[in-house]
């Protein structure tokens, strides 16, 4: 009986319960992800799927779950790519909460109802992520958490709940898409996802830091899914996005041009006086680092200012293991 009024007053909290789908060539494992959907304590109303021309098994693995499943299959016409593809499932979903899901990988059973009480404790929160397990192609366990293999650390995390999400999501990002799930009410702020720079912002990556503009996005620490790791997926967990063939200092030249993009698009958002300033210093400490001066004194001045300053350790080396301050440092001056 406890357990049936828990569920009740979670469900009249949250009419409907969206999950957002994309699919490609994904008859290998999406029935195991639709038959852990299915298993789910509390049901989703819907599930938005918007397979991007499937070649092989995936429509019709789809279609012999719409018995069992609320489902709504979307064909698109011509190939979108994730980050399209993404937008168009998202913007599809009518629910009050909307899970973002993958194709190829498998839910506990109580994902859905512990992401949607903790919406239900934390009502300001407008974006919930959690830990997942790390599977093989073959359904194995591997030796390290998704939080383990992203360095989602201690540290991250304390600076995290300080109130400073947004100092953590502009090093790296942390959150997998899989994960995560977010109110309706986010949606006017998030579509359309820009795809200027794909390769270090993706939908996942961009939801994350709109929700973190003013701290709407939380994470709790607990295991909900298992999280697949096979050469066909789009992006793992390993996955750093890098570019071939750049010289040291490119990389972050790119990453500027992109946090200056991005920095117009989030500051008619961002209400919270704080983030603007995290934002600023973080393009800053980043120009400092991408100087490119012939004068090599004026170089070794910035990059000691910001050692003094703390930067390097506050901005850089607390988000990354096995990191050596005055290496990077060197590489600044002399790269």
């Amino acid at each position: 009986m406890l357990l049936v009024n828990k569920l009740q007053r979670l469900n009249n909290t949250f009419m409907n319960i969206s999950i957002a789908m994309c699919s490609y060539n994904g008859g290998q494992y999406i029935e195991q992800q639709l038959e852990s959907i299915y298993l789910q304590t509390i049901p989703a109303t819907e599930i938005i799927i918007c397979d991007d021309g499937s070649t092989d098994d995936t429509i019709n693995k789809i279609e012999s779950y719409s018995s069992k499943l609320p489902i709504k299959l979307y064909k698109n016409e011509s190939r979108l790519a994730i980050i399209k593809n993404f937008e168009k499932a998202i913007h599809l979903c009518s629910g009050d909460i909307i899970f973002f899901c993958d194709q190829d990988d498998y839910w506990l059973p109580n994902k859905i109802e512990t992401i949607c009480k903790a919406f239900t404790d934390n009502p300001t929160q407008k974006a919930i992520f959690s830990n997942a397990y790390l599977i093989d192609a073959d359904g194995n366990k591997l030796d390290k958490t998704l939080w383990e293999a992203v360095n989602f650390n201690a540290q991250r995390k304390k600076i995290w709940n300080n109130n400073s999400p947004l100092a953590v999501l502009l090093v790296e990002n942390c959150i997998s898409g899989c994960t995560l799930a977010i109110k309706a009410s986010l949606k006017k702020h998030i579509l359309p996802i820009p795809d200027q720079y794909p390769i270090y912002c993706i939908h996942d990556y961009w939801v994350a830091l709109v929700a973190a503009c003013n701290n709407e996005i939380m994470f709790i620490d607990e295991l909900l899914i298992y999280y697949r790791q096979h050469q066909a997926q789009s992006i793992g967990a390993n996955d750093k996005r890098k570019i071939i063939n750049e010289s040291y200092k490119e990389p972050i030249i790119n990453k500027i041009a992109f946090l200056k993009y991005i920095y117009l698009l989030l500051s008619e958002q961002m209400s919270n006086p704080k983030n603007n300033r995290i934002l600023d210093s973080y393009i800053t400490f980043l120009e400092d680092r991408a100087n490119n001066s012939k004068n090599y004194l004026y170089r070794f001045h910035l990059a000691v200012k910001n050692f003094l300053n703390g930067n390097y350790h506050k901005m850089y080396a607390s988000m990354h293991g096995n990191y050596n301050t005055f290496t990077t440092i060197i590489k600044d001056v002399f790269y």
